[in-house]
């Protein structure tokens, strides 16, 4: 993989200051304990003076190794020697063996790609040593080789190895020099990986990348440790608790001892999740270890490892009871790592199954004492091995009596109903009940059933007694009953009225949740489905053209309309991501809707930092933000601090979703901003409501002043006022919008954005801020941009009341002025009549739609089947529109007639019904001289909705989501054209 890389021109290094005797020291430790356990004698030389060399500390780290690496396998006795020196230019670093050397025809060739020596005592590693003199010439230095073998005349075997490096940094490229001294803890340093170190047969290691990319690849993309885990690692050696803290400090917390004993304290002192242990120490081995850690309760289930040598599992073969799992030295860290990992989670899964059942243990204990109904419980033998609290008082036997005995103390009459129940549990295995009288003179009802396990195995039975002795008292009641039913008939006829009354104001609540449901869920679904049609269409066309550009072998340059529909697909691929958002947005204000509606809606008080939430509010729409290139600045005010107060009781969930709301229509209106792009949200908190009837915030005191929330008794927890306002940099309202806009369906003639707009989100904020104690307002400018503001009331629980200080902070606010930009158009004049159609040019479309999306795709989709297309956004620009088509032709040309209107039923300033109601009176009266073709659009899907609009005067109606080819469908087939 690295010679890929460096023929690829992809394996360039990052190369940094290290002292370089001092970094090749370490990488050589970690071979101490291999030539331990070869007896080889192994020296590290690299004097008092060190000095500073450039190099990429992973590829110096795969030379290194590579070269021990090399050295051990072909070394079977003698001394291998690690030097380094250092020269006024130059630093050397050398790796001298006693091995079996290199025969001397073959030195030169040594370092070619994929060379052996056909020797199967010599040393050579095919591409190792290749790639080794690569990573080297990196460094722009250079490797030499001196080597002798037994068969050779002189002194005895072995090889020298040679790196020569440069000092400085002019031989390197400057972009790749980093001049930030290696950290020594750093995860890419030597001791973080080292993933074949301690294997003979393979002296290059066969992972892609360096050693640190592999193990943080495997952290980063499997394993998920928590930085508060704590594992221990017991080893005598420590060399080797050095390499396995470096592997495991970046994502865990360590301890280490050197020994059992020491780790016993530990372990008995900190709280632990994983012991990584070796198996012989001195004082005290890993396995008395392990037998001690499990005779203590605290550390009865800590997962413990083995971190051993091959040949030490003939000690205890391998069985040691205890021991969760064994890595075998030498081991890969890539192995260590997920072995730790699966080891780390079952242990916590066990310690926190053990913890359940102890708590469900005490539960049902608790249970049993609290509970009113005597309980049993028996083995299968039919002994009682537990009786509750009220199972003595309900009974009266006494709790110092053998509870064997309970039969003795069953009234003669009802043992043989205790003892047939008893038979039917034990003998037939079935659940059975009974009353039974005991001699305290108290009835009571008994259910006894087996306890059966999932293997089918009987191992005894649960059981119950109620006390029924004041079943009497329900004789009387049923009396009383019988009497109150004779008065609640002679109320039933004056009642009639009120219920039947109800029962409309019921319905008609129902009704509207459905118009709302049906309208608002299914305008984004129909924008989602068409734009996928549009799409999906264009893309066909263009996979057949390609496809003809093949089968007639010639090229094909896209043409402008090609590149163009593509563009628009891309928009429209957009606008269903949109879509996605605004149908989790309509879906919960649907839902409060249809709670208010129904008187349903309530709040859920919940204490919670009320700075925190707004913050964490806000933090969904980040991207959203960042997409379309607006900033947000949050003020979370100075009143919780004044007030020296943090946490508030309210429904949380209920001012989130308002927050949301202004959230999303401040976006929505913003976007439209071609200047300024920017939204504003500020927070405070004050002890008083608003001093006028606006939502402005008063003075804030300094001192404490909340107010109880029982004035009169002046007891009780103080109230405090949370305040909120959201100001977007958009197009600002008229001045006429203002008193509509928090009305269901209801849009300002500006906030044509996106999804057209229903109002409905603002209106059931207004909603929200009422049952909070509080209201809402806009203030805004057109061109301006506009301000939400709501206020809400809210608790200040366990509030600390500090001495009054008499201050008063003061904040100025500015006044916003109102301006209207709208004006009335006076109405159309009556005009001549409409001349015939001719049949040969394609079909003229008014469509009426204030869905800006729905109206976009629509318009797509019919100029895609040969249309002429013209837009309105409501009922009274169709109707303008119509009569200025009518006004145009003069009775002499049909051109430019529409033979079809697609008409929206539910939009702002006229619906689609008075907008149908007013064409057909118009019709009538022979001002339009044309009868039009007009098909409904809707979403609501009620019998009722529809009935409405064929009584308006529409020829047809399609429910939305529909299908484009139906609707094309319905259009021809209505259109019926005259001759001319």
């Amino acid at each position: 993989m690295d010679m890929s890389k460096l023929e690829a021109g992809r394996l360039t290094g990052k190369f940094r200051p290290v002292q370089l005797g001092r970094l090749t020291a370490d990488i050589g430790a970690l071979f101490r304990s291999l030539a331990e356990k070869k007896a080889i004698s192994y020296e590290i030389e690299i004097g008092t003076q060190d000095a500073v060399v450039y190099v990429d500390p992973d590829l110096w780290e795969k030379i290194v190794c590579n070269l021990l690496s090399n050295a051990f396998k072909y070394t079977a006795r003698g001394a291998i020697t690690v030097g380094v020196s250092h020269g006024f230019n130059e630093s050397y670093v050398r790796i001298k063996d006693t091995g079996v050397g290199i025969p001397k025809d073959c030195l030169t060739r040594v370092f070619d790609r994929f060379f052996r020596v056909n020797n199967n005592r010599a040393e050579g590693t095919g591409v190792g040593l290749s790639l080794i003199k690569e990573l080297v010439s990196l460094h722009g230095g250079q490797i030499l080789l001196e080597s002798k073998t037994a068969d050779e005349e002189g002194s005895d075997s072995g090889s020298v190895f040679t790196v020569v490096l440069p000092h400085g940094t002019s031989h390197l490229p400057a972009s790749l020099v980093q001049d930030t001294p290696l950290s020594s803890d750093a995860p890419g340093s030597l001791h973080k990986e080292m993933d074949y170190w301690m294997e003979f047969e393979q002296p290059v290691p066969s992972s892609a990348g360096s050693a640190s990319d592999e193990a943080e690849s495997a952290v980063s993309s499997t394993l998920f440790f928590e930085k508060e885990d704590v594992i221990l690692i017991v080893d005598d050696n420590a060399d080797m608790r050095g390499y396995i803290r470096k592997i495991f400090s970046p994502y865990v917390t360590i301890l280490e001892a050197q020994d059992g004993l020491e780790a016993l304290q530990i372990a008995r002192s900190q709280k632990l999740h994983m012991v990584l242990c070796d198996v012989m120490m001195p004082g005290m081995d890993g396995p008395t270890l392990v037998k001690h850690l499990r005779e203590e309760p605290k550390t009865r289930f800590l997962p413990v490892i083995f971190v051993t040598a091959s040949d030490d599992e003939s000690l205890f073969g391998g069985k040691e009871e205890g021991a969760v799992d064994y890595v075998g030295k030498p081991f890969r860290v890539r192995d260590i790592l997920a072995r730790v990992h699966l080891q780390l989670q079952l242990g916590k899964r066990r310690v926190k199954l053990e913890h359940d059942f102890e708590t469900r243990s005490y539960e049902m204990q608790v249970v049993g004492e609290l509970s009113p109904v005597g309980m049993f419980r028996t083995n299968a033998e039919g002994r009682l091995t537990y009786l509750n609290p009220a199972w003595y008082q309900i009974t009266g036997f006494p709790p110092g009596r053998e509870r064997d005995e309970w039969l003795d103390h069953i009234s003669p009459r009802a043992k043989d109903d205790a003892l047939r129940v008893w038979k039917g549990c034990f003998e037939n295995r079935e659940s059975a009940s009974t009353r039974l009288l005991w001699n305290n003179d108290v009835w009571t009802h008994a259910i006894i059933a087996p306890v059966i396990t999932a293997d089918g195995n009987f191992v005894g039975s649960f059981g119950a007694i109620i006390d029924i002795n004041e079943q009497f008292r329900l004789e009387e009641a049923r009396i009383a009953l019988a009497e109150e039913r004779e008065h609640v008939a002679a109320l039933r006829a004056e009642d009639a009225e009120a219920q039947r009354q109800l029962e409309v104001k019921r319905r008609t609540a129902q009704e509207l949740l459905i118009d709302v449901t049906s309208h608002e869920l299914r305008q984004p679904v129909s924008a989602i489905i068409q734009n996928a049609e549009v799409v999906r269409a264009n893309m066909k066309g263009l996979r057949d053209l390609f496809h003809d550009c093949r089968k007639r072998n010639i090229s094909y340059t896209p043409t402008d309309r090609l590149l163009g529909e593509m563009e628009d697909d891309l928009q429209a691929m957009d606008s269903i991501m949109q879509c996605g958002l605004a149908q989790a947005r309509i879906a919960n204000d649907v839902l409060s809707l249809s709670r208010i509606q129904l008187n349903m809606l309530t709040i859920v008080s919940t204490d919670f930092d009320v700075r925190h939430e707004t913050s964490q509010i806000l933090l969904v729409f980040r991207n959203e933000l960042i997409a379309k290139g607006i900033d947000l600045k949050l003020n979370l005010g100075q009143g919780a601090d004044v007030l020296g107060l943090r946490t508030v009781s309210t429904d949380r969930s209920r001012f989130a979703q308002i927050i949301t709301n202004l959230m999303s229509n401040a976006i929505r209106f913003t976007d439209m901003s071609s200047g300024l792009r920017e939204i504003k949200v500020s927070l405070e908190l004050s002890p008083d409501p608003p001093s006028d009837e606006s939502c402005a915030v008063p003075p804030l005191p300094l001192g404490h002043a909340l107010r109880s929330r029982s004035p009169d008794s002046g007891v009780g927890e103080p109230v405090v006022y949370i305040y909120v306002s959201v100001q977007d940099s958009g197009p600002g309202l008229q001045k006429e919008d203002l008193a509509l806009l928090f009305q269901r369906f209801q849009q300002g003639s500006n906030a044509h954005h996106v999804f057209g707009g229903s109002g409905l989100g603002l209106f059931v904020c207004r909603q929200l801020c009422n049952l909070m104690g509080g209201r809402i307002e806009v203030v805004s400018e057109q061109g301006k941009g506009a301000t939400f503001r709501f206020f809400i009331r809210a608790i200040a629980p366990g509030y600390p009341p500090p001495p009054p200080t008499g201050r008063i902070l003061r904040r100025s606010s500015s006044k916003t002025s109102h301006r209207s930009a709208g004006s009335t158009k006076s109405a159309p004049r009556p005009l001549p009549e409409t001349p015939n159609i001719h049949r040969n040019r394609p079909l003229h479309v008014l469509i009426t739609e204030d869905n800006k999306v729905n109206q976009t795709v629509l318009a797509r989709q019919m100029k895609r089947a040969g249309f002429t297309v013209a837009l309105a956004s409501n009922g009274l620009e169709a109707i303008q529109a119509i009569d200025k088509v009518d006004l145009q032709n003069n009775g002499e040309s049909d051109s430019q007639t529409f033979d079809v209107v697609l008409m929206d039923l539910e939009m702002p300033v006229l619906d689609g019904f008075a907008a149908t109601r007013e064409i057909r009176r118009r019709e009538s009266l022979g001002t339009l001289r044309k009868r039009n073709f007009i098909i409904a659009l809707t979403g609501n899907a009620r019998l009722e909705q529809v009935q409405a609009a064929q009584e308006a005067g529409v020829d047809d109606v399609m429910i939305k989501p529909y299908q484009i080819d139906a609707l094309i469908s319905k259009m021809k087939g209505g259109y019926q054209p005259t001759s001319k």
